[in-house]
């Protein structure tokens, strides 16, 4: 089960790819602020990232580009659908919820 923060991150990433399988991204842009929790530190998003690319969600290249950190980021299938599947879970825990009653 992924956290909260990884899950911002994935989607963050997810619309920064659009319909590619890769984008070029600043950590700057990474670590918005998620929604109800504190900004994110730099070595607590690369810890995330880390994670992710253990758990084969995506791959991570860093890299300089006029003195600033970039990082190239290639999001495997598994990091591209967790948006339907994480939608479609939501579905069949709200069905099981209507049932329920």
């Amino acid at each position: 089960m992924l956290s909260r923060k990884e899950k911002f991150i994935l989607k963050i990433l997810n619309d920064a790819s659009g319909k590619s399988n890769s984008c070029l991204i600043t950590p700057k842009r990474l670590i918005k602020t998620p929604s109800g929790n504190k900004n994110l530190s730099e070595t607590e998003l690369d810890k995330i990232l880390q994670g992710l690319e253990d758990q084969n969600y995506l791959d991570v290249v860093k890299t300089a580009r006029l003195n600033e950190e970039i990082y190239c980021i290639t999001l495997y299938q598994k990091g591209k659908n967790y948006l339907m599947e994480n939608e479609r879970a939501m579905r069949a825990l709200k069905y099981k919820i209507l049932l329920a009653r």
